[in-house]
Order: C-alpha cells, then sequence, then structure tokens
C-alpha cells in the first residue's frame, strides 16, 4: 500500500472513531445547531489536519476556505472534508462521511471516503482500481434507465438561477416516465462512492457545493470503471456543480435526457 494512502485511512478512522463517539450522544436543540456544527466541523478537521502534518508538516492541507487545488503548488495538496452531511448527523440519519482526496499538481491521486457508521471505507489510487474494505470495486451493469436507481440533488438557494430548478424538475419528470428509481440522500461523497459499488446505478445532482466534488468520489467512481460528467459530457462539473456519474451507458442515457 503507498504510504500516502496508508496516512489517508488512518486520518479518515481517526476522525470517523471521533464522530462516532458524538453520534449517539450529541443531543442539541434546534436553535443551537449552527453554532454545534460549527464545533464539530472545527473539532474534526483539526484532528485530520494533526494526523496528516504528523507524517507530511510540508504538504498543504486545504479546506473550505481554500478548497481548490493548485498545479501551480509544488508541494502535495490533501482536502479534507469532515463531515458530509452534517444536518444527517445532527438528525441521527446514518448518512455521513469522512473524506480525504490528495492532489499532486492539481491532479487528483489518491481518495478515500469512509462511512463509520457502516465501518465501510472506499479508497483509490489512481491507475491501481477502487477498493471497499480491502476488496476490489466494479461499476454497476445497468444497461437502461428502466429501474435504475439514481441519487439526486439540488442546492436550492438565491444564487441559482430559477430557469435551473425549472430545467431541473423538467429533466426528472422524464426520467420518472422512464421508471427511474430515485433515491435524496443529502450526501453526495458518500452518493459517488455508492455509485463505484454499484448500488446506486447514477447520480444526477444540480448546483452542488463544490467542495464535496473535490472529496475525491469521481475518482474512486473511474477507478472502478465508471464516468463522471457535467450536464455536456465534460469534465466540467468542478466550476458548475452540475454532475452526472454511472456506467458509460448509464451516463449516456441521462445526457440524452439532459441536452434535450
Amino acid at each position: 500500500m503507498s504510504p500516502i494512502l496508508n496516512i489517508a485511512i488512518r486520518t479518515v478512522r481517526s476522525a470517523g472513531n471521533f464522530l462516532s463517539r458524538y453520534y449517539d450522544s450529541f443531543k442539541i436543540e434546534r436553535k443551537n445547531i449552527e453554532d454545534s456544527a460549527h464545533y464539530i466541523s472545527r473539532e474534526v478537521t483539526k484532528l485530520m489536519s494533526q494526523t496528516i502534518h504528523r507524517f507530511y508538516p510540508q504538504h498543504l492541507i486545504l479546506d473550505r476556505v481554500y478548497p481548490n487545488p493548485s498545479s501551480r503548488e509544488k508541494a502535495i495538496q490533501w482536502i479534507i472534508n469532515p463531515i458530509d452531511n452534517i444536518t444527517n448527523f445532527f438528525n441521527g440519519f446514518p448518512y455521513f462521511s469522512i473524506s480525504v482526496a490528495v492532489y499532486i499538481k492539481g491532479q487528483i491521486e489518491i481518495a478515500v471516503i469512509y462511512d463509520p457508521i457502516r465501518n465501510e471505507l472506499f479508497s483509490a489510487k489512481r491507475g491501481c482500481g477502487a477498493q471497499l474494505n480491502g476488496y476490489r470495486l466494479r461499476i454497476g451493469s445497468a444497461y437502461s434507465l428502466n429501474g435504475a436507481i439514481l441519487s439526486l440533488g439540488i442546492k436550492i438557494d438565491s444564487k441559482n438561477p430559477p430557469q435551473s430548478q425549472y430545467n431541473y424538475w423538467r429533466i426528472l419528470k422524464k426520467l420518472f416516465k422512464q421508471y427511474v428509481h430515485f433515491r435524496y440522500t443529502g450526501s453526495i461523497t458518500l452518493d459517488l462512492a455508492y455509485v463505484a459499488a454499484g448500488r446506486l446505478d447514477g447520480v444526477f445532482q444540480i448546483c452542488q457545493d463544490l467542495y464535496n466534488l473535490y472529496s475525491g468520489g469521481e475518482l474512486i467512481v473511474r477507478e472502478s470503471g465508471g464516468l463522471t460528467t457535467d450536464f455536456y459530457g465534460k469534465q466540467a462539473y468542478l466550476s458548475s456543480g452540475h454532475i452526472i456519474s454511472g456506467n458509460s451507458r448509464v451516463v449516456k442515457l441521462i445526457l440524452a435526457n439532459v441536452q434535450k
């Protein structure tokens, strides 16, 4: 195993242990959720940063303040995501994850996504395949949208053009008529890992938080044999926040509905 991959795994497991201790005992009132979210994110980020810098003090660690890895930087860059989705965490909905993505010269080389509730660790190294708890992952074999399970997501706020939201619902209507089964989980990071594991047939999400898209899920999907694109079939999802992922057939079929 790569030394950096080994430390990435150690990093997410230590963070997962911290979150697991709080998951069953952390009780908050709705009015305190913002302060609690800030505390949890800060503490997990600090724990992850300490673990990484203990072994690689010269590497850069990027977070929400500076989430975009730069190819101009000579140092290896780590993007850490302490928890996706924190709302699920606080509501006792057991669908959230911790992730680490390692970029070298602006290109992702290592990705690790950890589900502490199920003790499932998804990992990938560029050119070496993807794994779940040490077992090789292969993308699902769905060949049509009829009966396919797709993860959905849309971040609705004042920054999103109303036309984008309107078009999204029009596309969903088309997919619904093709007997697609929808899931809305709230965590695109874990959704992408599930696509790589064949548990979901695809992802179709719009206006997502770009920070979560740097989590490494795309590399895990790719190394399992899948594809991830924007709504034009290109790789600009990190600038648009619009993402489609799955095996090549599913991606092509979703794109056909989007581009009409």
